[in-house]
């Protein structure tokens, strides 16, 4: 049995899914058989899948919509996409994450804005540095739109409201000038837009 729940559901094909999502499933799925071999530069780490995984329902609360005020259990798709980000690492030691870009799109209404912002608030606030183990310093999390005022009113509104419902987060966080700011390590959240229409 895989550590995500999704990627045995696909692979047994109770989940109908496009192919390029069958694909990654493939890649996890033959690259966890590959961390032994010298030449292959990643391995999987569990614990940091799992401490991710963990942040959404033990820190997030849901704001909007039928489960507004609920924990932030993720879905199983959502905790595949969560937990391969975090958890699959470089051996060279220093390096990190092997992911450093994603790209996540599903059909509206699906909970893409609220999953954006719960990672957004886990980088700014957690975020560990590879070479210090420790809390990353100064951590910077722009959201970026067309237009600023898009960029506000979707996911930095939804931190806004994240934040407001998580005592652990609001008591290390100040907001101002539409930034929020940790206290602990100085990270913070902030959006920008090119305020034009595009050409």
């Amino acid at each position: 049995m895989s550590f995500f729940p999704y990627v045995d559901r696909v692979i047994n094909g109770d989940v109908v899914c496009g192919k390029w999502i069958k694909l990654v499933v493939e890649r996890h799925v033959n690259d966890l058989s590959r961390v032994d071999d010298d030449d292959f530069p990643y391995y999987f780490d569990e614990e940091k899948a799992q401490f991710a995984l963990d942040f959404f329902p033990q820190i997030l609360k849901h704001s909007i919509g039928a489960h507004a005020g609920q924990p932030f259990y993720l879905e199983d798709w959502q905790q595949f996409f969560v937990g391969s980000l975090f958890g699959w690492q470089h051996k060279e030691e220093g390096r990190g994450r092997r992911f450093r870009q994603a790209f996540f799109t599903v059909g509206r209404k699906n909970g893409k804005s609220t999953l954006a912002a719960g990672i957004a608030l886990m980088f700014a606030a957690i975020d560990m540095n590879p070479v210090t183990n420790d809390v990353e310093q100064r951590a910077q999390v722009i959201l970026a739109a067309t237009k600023r005022e898009q960029a506000e009113k979707v996911i930095f509104a939804e931190c806004l409201r994240m934040r407001h419902q998580a005592p652990a987060l609001r008591a290390e966080s100040v907001v101002a000038n539409k930034v929020i700011t940790f206290n602990h390590n100085g990270g913070n959240i902030q959006a920008v837009g090119s305020d034009r229409p595009y050409d």
